[in-house]
């Protein structure tokens, strides 16, 4: 093996490694490396897993090559067996996001294993059943809150929903009723307007508690008479009539104008009516003695009987 030691320091980088030091600068031989390899007494590269490296100066040509140990090997080219492996796990914490397995000449790198996570701070898989179990509490939350949204969402969209059918349909028995008739008359006579009024079903519903079975005052040939009591206080009778011919609504009508008008003590009083129900409900004043029924059969311990 011959040596070329140059003393000249305008080329350092041909010769020295720079992470290396030398006080001079040197090749192996005067001859290309594979003439040397030709040759396994004079090639200097003699460990394992070492490679060569050609040396060429700009200014004297081909100069000879130098050795150094393989990518992720480390050691003395130059000395059988030296250059040995590099375990980069233990070189270089951190290098792998989980868990780092050397190899020869390099590593690999795993997923942390089931139950635990990779922990920046240690470098290492850590188990973590708290914070699991934080995440599982989180989670939990989450998809109750999300359900119990999507349930509070769906029972609101459904209720718009027959709220806006139940509008529908009551407009479609209004106009099925002539509610526009009645308007028309109630416009037509001032009289008429001060005394006739249209309710609606909301709030005859709300008068007699949507029409509990307790509230029934009596039933009749043409229908059943409820107890109500409207916003302003007024105690009042509201009867539910069975069934009203279609050719019969315009005459209904034109009743309901009239007798709302008649104001006489010995005659029921009539407020108006509603026309948003599928059969007209009529409104009257509320007796508090009872029916014609009930002081014709009624006997002497009534309390209450005609002159």
């Amino acid at each position: 093996m011959i040596l070329k030691m140059m003393t000249s320091s305008k080329e350092p980088d041909l010769f020295v490694d720079p992470l290396e030091s030398a006080s001079f600068q040197w090749a192996v031989a005067n001859l290309t490396c594979q003439l040397a390899k030709q040759n396994a007494s004079g090639y200097a590269c003699v460990s394992n897993n070492s490679t060569w490296i050609s040396v060429i100066s700009s200014s004297e040509g081909y100069i000879g090559y130098w050795c150094k140990c393989s990518a992720g090997f480390e050691g003395n080219p130059y000395i059988k067996d030296d250059c040995h492996d590099i375990d980069e796990c233990q070189q270089t914490p951190g290098i792998c996001v989980g868990i780092c397995h050397n190899t020869i000449g390099s590593f690999t790198c795993t997923k942390c294993p089931g139950h635990t996570v990779y922990d920046a701070k240690t470098m290492h898989c850590t188990s973590t059943p708290k914070r699991n179990l934080i995440l599982g509490i989180i989670f939990g939350l989450c998809c109750g809150f999300g359900i119990k949204l999507f349930g509070l969402s769906a029972l609101v969209l459904i209720q718009r929903w027959k709220r806006d059918t139940q509008k529908k349909l009551r407009r479609k028995y209004f106009q099925k009723n002539q509610g526009i008739l009645l308007e028309q008359l109630i416009l037509s006579d001032e009289s008429a307007s001060d005394k006739t009024r249209i309710f609606s079903l909301e709030e005859l519903e709300k008068a007699t508690n949507d029409f509990d079975p307790t509230r029934i005052l009596g039933h009749g040939g043409h229908g059943t008479v409820y107890k109500g009591i409207l916003s302003d206080q007024r105690v009042v009778a509201i009867k539910k009539s069975k069934a009203i011919k279609d050719g019969e609504i315009s005459e209904f009508i034109n009743e309901v104008a009239i007798l709302s008008q008649i104001n006489q003590r010995n005659i029921v009083r009539l407020f108006g009516c509603c026309l948003e129900s599928e059969v007209p409900l009529l409104v009257y004043g509320f007796i508090t003695h009872g029916s014609l029924h009930q002081i014709l059969h009624a006997g002497s311990s009534s309390g209450f009987s005609l002159s």
